[in-house]
Parts: structure tokens; sequence; C-alpha cells
């Protein structure tokens, strides 16, 4: 009984340090999913596992989207391509085995995890505001505390860290913590006012709207009970925000005039093509994006398998080539860093469409949307239904599952949250029978 609970709390260690390691270079969380396998392989009862597994029908689409994916490699141009991309998505299947197939996962533990996610976080927003300072010292542009200059030298961009610190956010507003670092009052306001400065700055436009139109809300309409004083000041505040942003010249500012500009297509590719300055702005890129693969898909047929994980960037080349040459350009190839044709869809419906056809994206769907209903009756539901709404709505506009700034913070903590709702629902179901008999 006592090796038992050692393994445990060896186990639970390093699934925390998965969440921990999230919000750095990605190298650490490979790392810390490798270590948390290792110990999975040696105290695991493979057994009661696979029974398990096969019991829980949602963790065979985690590993029927990596089969499907591990299957297109056959028809896929790029073969070298293809393998990164399946060594990107081992997750998919590695993950359901070593955390959805535990169902230890109780409410400590999840206090844990949810603490050591919002930790790492604070420590790399705090070396994002250090590194940003010195860099501004050298070249007093005042832009290097905005969007992608704000976390320069790290991995994901600032839309990742945007997500993540809006999930950060959500349960520091309204996740009940008990027994945490963040039940003291000082260290909670310090946190919650680093992770929102930080997450304006950081310039994400849907994440934002997302934050002030539904989560700031649901907090104020829980705070009002209560404080009314505390009310007052965060709308206030949460106003005084919106005004700066929105009435001032600042870059947020900047970010959303941008989406109203240039949004005429047929100034997209004559100056693209003609190797002139790029006037793509975020939406006019996807707009671009999006047009180009669905033509690829219906001049392909690609409804019912796809072209393959290692056969998008191609079609996307040689479709957008096409179109540099139906513009007047004497070049087919034009020098720009990156090529359009590099970037990946920035929505992950239509690049999973794409790569594996109706079979994937309808495993896709099931993957994302069928957590919803399992939380229906559960205990600080607002939380997961705002996480679960953010990766939904998240997956429109990037295509998170083709890098592993997504792939394993939407893996691991849908698995975290499946793992725990099951660990509920089972100890529910034993303590019924137990009152029963």
């Amino acid at each position: 009984m006592k090796g038992t609970f050692t393994k445990d709390k060896i186990y639970i260690f390093f699934l925390c340090l998965i969440a921990f390691a999230i919000p750095f270079p990605f190298i650490y969380s490979s790392i810390s999913i490798i270590l948390l396998l290792t110990v999975w392989v040696f105290t695991t009862d493979f057994k009661k596992t696979l029974r398990l597994f096969y019991n829980n029908k949602y963790l065979w689409f985690w590993c029927l989207l990596f089969f499907l994916t591990a299957v297109s490699y056959f028809y896929s141009f790029d073969k070298t391509l293809s393998i990164n991309d399946l060594q990107r998505k081992l997750s998919f299947f590695i993950l359901p085995f070593i955390i959805g197939t535990k169902l230890n996962v109780n409410k400590s533990t999840l206090n844990k995890i949810f603490s050591c996610f919002i930790t790492g976080l604070l420590i790399i927003i705090i070396f994002c505001f250090v590194s940003a300072t010195i860099r501004w010292q050298h070249s007093k542009d005042i832009d290097v505390f905005f969007y992608h200059n704000l976390v320069a030298g790290l991995n994901a961009n600032a839309v990742y860290y945007a997500l993540y610190i809006y999930f950060a956010l959500v349960l520091l507003l309204l996740y009940s913590w008990e027994g945490t670092i963040f039940k003291n009052k000082w260290l909670y306001t310090f946190s919650l006012s680093l992770l929102i400065i930080f997450f304006i700055l950081l310039s994400s436009k849907s994440l934002l709207l997302l934050f002030f139109i539904l989560v700031l809300p649901i907090f104020l309409i829980r705070t009002l009970k209560k404080h009314k004083l505390v009310s007052l000041i965060i709308i206030v505040l949460g106003f005084s925000t919106i005004c700066g942003i929105f009435f001032t010249k600042n870059p947020i500012h900047k970010r959303y005039q941008e989406i109203l500009e240039n949004n005429d297509k047929e100034n997209w590719l004559p100056e693209y093509a003609n190797g002139q300055k790029q006037h793509f702005n975020n939406l006019t890129l996807r707009r671009f994006l999006w047009s180009t693969a669905l033509e690829n898909i219906k001049e392909n047929n690609l409804w019912l398998y796809g072209c393959g994980n290692g056969s998008v960037l191609e079609l996307q080349k040689q479709k957008i080539q096409k179109k540099i040459v139906e513009y007047g350009s004497d070049n087919q190839l034009i020098n720009t860093n990156p090529p359009l044709w590099d970037y990946n869809l920035h929505n992950m419906y239509l690049q999973i469409l794409m790569m594996l056809g109706f079979p994937g994206l309808c495993t896709f769907l099931v993957l994302l949307i069928a957590p919803i209903f399992f939380i229906k009756y559960k205990e600080e539901k607002r939380v997961y239904y705002l996480y679960f709404i953010s990766i939904i709505i998240f997956m429109f506009q990037e295509s998170a599952f083709q890098t592993q700034a997504g792939i394993v913070y939407c893996t691991y903590f849908y698995m975290v949250i499946y793992s725990y709702i099951k660990s509920t629902s089972q100890k529910e179901k034993e303590e019924q029978i137990n009152t029963n008999s």
C-alpha cells in the first residue's frame, strides 16, 4: 500500500511537471512527457490500462486521429515532412494512455496541476518583461513590449501565449482554489495583475474579445452578489482598459485597425508577385490561405481521405505559384521570407480536412466537442466550458495541432480534465453503491 502511494506521488509530480513546462521552450515539455512515460511504464498495470482504454471510447478518437495521420504517410509527397509531423503528434497517442487511463486525478491533484501551470507562466512573463526592458534600453522602441516582440526568443509565438494566459485568467478568476499558494491574497493579486497586463500586451484580438465579452462578465456576475465594491472597481478598470485600447493610438489598437484595411483581394497578389512590399494583414493572409486550400481540396478531390500530412505544403506551393503567374509575375518563385506556401492554413478544421478528408475532420470534431457533454453536471463546469470554448474558437484561426505549442497544451489539458471527470464519476458511483448496500 505504501509502495503504491509512493508511485502515485511520483506520477503526480511528473504530471505537474508537464503543466509547469508548457510555457517554456518545447524541449522542456518533451522531456517532461518522456519522464512521465517512463514512470508510467514502470508503474502501470498494462492489463488494467488496456481494459480502461477499451471502456473509455473517447480516448479512441485521439488514437484514431494519430492513426489516420500515420496512414497518410503512405500517400504523402514529402515523406520527411510527414515523419516530422508524426513525431510532433505522438502526444495524441501517448497522453491518452498515460493520463486518460489513469483515472487518479482528484481535486487536490487538479489544484497542483493548475498551480504549476500558472507558476510556469509567471516565470516566463517575468523573463519576457526583463528581456524586453533590456532590448528597449538599447533600441528605445516601445514595440518590444507588444505582440511577437514581447515573447521573442521563445518557441511559441504571442498568440499561443495569449491562449495559455486566457486559461490562467479563467482559473484565477473562476476556479475554487483549495490549499494552494494562490489562496494568499497578495500573491493572488500580484499574479492576476501580471497576467492581465501581459495578456493585453500580447495583443491577441480574438482572445481579448473572448475574455472581455465572456469571461469577465461571468466573473462580475458571480462577484457582484458578495462584493459589490470590488465589482464596481473591476467594471471601471475594464471599461478604462477597453477605452484605452480602442480610442488611443497604440500597437494593440493598430492590430484591430489593420483588419479593416487592405482587404481588397485584387491588391493582394499583384504587389506580392512583383516583389513589392507585402500588404497582407492577419485577416487577408488567412482569407488567402483558406481560399487557396479550398480550391486545392475541390480540384484534387480530397474530401474522402485528403492529400496526406506531407503534401499540404506542396499543393499550396503549386497553387500559389500558379496564382502568382496568373497575376502577371515574370518570376514563378518569389524570394520572400517566409514564402506564402510555408504557412500552415491557420485553420485546424480546414487543415485536417485537406490532410485527412472527412474521416479525419469528423474524428477531430468528436475529440474537440465531446468533453463538453461530460462536464454538464460537474463542479467548476464554467471553468471547463470556457477552456473548451477557447480551444474550439482558437482552432478557427490557428492550425494549433501543427505545432507543439498547441499539441501539448490542448492534448494535455483535455486528458487531465477528462481524467478528473471520469475519476470523480467513478468515485460517485462507488459511493452510491456503498450507500445502497
